[in-house]
């Protein structure tokens, strides 16, 4: 299988592209975005940039570039991703819609997407990348450890939290960035590794704990979890806490009782490496590809343009691609005053906050 990237590898994230790598191992060719791709290239420009033609065109979440028009023309397999599937629900929900298949990266979403007619959502969790995760063991001398972002108010618990637990445990700094292969270390060195989301979704199951499952650490986690409806068990997988003040002596408690915290990590590990792999994510995926045989699914491709029109404009102005959203809204106006009010009301609030982030930016300057 082809697989054409809506991206640039400049534009893959610090820490890999997880995904891509899985469909490589199970034998598809990827392609990326060439470095000089202009952000106004159709879709059928840049499929003619390759001398294969894909089977498969991929858009993964990062919008370094606008996603190209002409998606529901092509007569190729279009698939997006949602990896915070939470967030801004709805939005993502009309976005998808210009894809065949829409992957969901967490679960309870489904049945959303379906009602709003969306004919593939897939839920397909994150994994565990055994290239980021897999080394040697090691003596594991930092008794809770943590890797993750500090830095901003979605993370006022997280902060609060490792605070606290620096002045009783040893850790490692958790307020610096890693590497991914420093990340790995620090897994392979904890006896316990935590977990605390950030303050929008408290209950996700991030990347991070299948990595730290898959590193053989125990994983200790906020309760309630995603981690409970993708088939993990509290007590069995992993431990959980609902209250910050059980924190401490249930660390204690674990690091007291080293049969007991290597059960769990065992059972945690040996679940993840089976059944919560990218590898695992891409088959199912390929099954599914297999299975519909080429069709088009995309509720887009039976629209009329101008809501067509509507939908670019809505995912331009959302990732402030404004010069791209301006167009848009321009043809819609021609075909449709009611939907051109929808989306100059959408223009007019992107262009509102990029006023505002001008003028934070001024006073932060100054």
């Amino acid at each position: 299988m082809r697989v054409l990237v809506l991206a640039r590898r400049s534009d893959l994230p610090w820490y890999g592209f997880a995904y891509g790598s899985a469909l490589v191992r199970l034998g598809a060719r990827l392609c990326y975005l060439d470095e000089d791709t202009p952000p106004n290239a159709t879709i059928q420009e840049i499929v003619e940039q390759f001398p294969e033609r894909p089977d498969l065109i991929y858009c993964p979440e990062l919008h370094g570039c606008p996603i190209p028009s002409g998606l529901t023309t092509i007569d190729i397999p279009t698939l997006n991703v949602n990896e915070d599937t939470y967030a801004y629900t709805d939005r993502r929900i009309r976005w998808s819609m210009l894809f065949d298949y829409t992957l969901l990266f967490h679960p309870g979403f489904e049945d959303r997407f379906r009602a709003a007619g969306h004919p593939r959502p897939m839920f397909l969790p994150l994994a565990v990348d055994g290239d980021t995760i897999e080394g040697p063991e090691e003596e594991r001398t930092i008794e809770i450890g943590f890797v993750g972002r500090t830095n901003s108010n979605m993370y006022v618990t997280r902060r609060r939290v490792l605070s606290m637990l620096d002045r009783h445990f040893q850790m490692n700094d958790w307020r610096r960035r890693y590497s991914s292969e420093e990340m790995a270390a620090i897994y392979r060195l904890s006896k316990i590794m935590i977990n605390i989301p950030r303050e929008d979704y408290l209950q996700e199951a991030n990347m991070r704990v299948f990595e730290v499952m898959g590193s053989g650490a125990l994983l200790l986690t906020r309760l309630p979890t995603e981690l409970s409806d993708i088939g993990f068990q509290e007590g069995v997988h992993f431990i959980g806490f609902r209250r910050e003040e059980e924190l401490v002596p249930l660390i204690h408690h674990f690091l007291a009782n080293d049969a007991a915290r290597l059960e769990i990590a065992g059972k945690g590990r040996e679940l993840v490496w089976r059944e919560h792999t990218y590898d695992c994510r891409v088959a199912k995926l390929l099954d599914q590809l297999r299975s519909d045989a080429g069709q088009l699914l995309a509720p887009s491709r039976r629209w009329k343009e101008e809501q067509v029109a509507l939908a670019y404009l809505d995912h331009y102005s959302a990732h402030m691609f404004l010069n791209r959203a301006r167009q848009e809204w321009k043809a819609i106006a021609r075909r449709d005053l009611v939907k051109a009010a929808v989306g100059g009301s959408l223009l007019a609030k992107s262009y509102a906050r990029r006023v505002r982030g001008r003028l934070v930016s001024c006073v932060t300057n100054h």
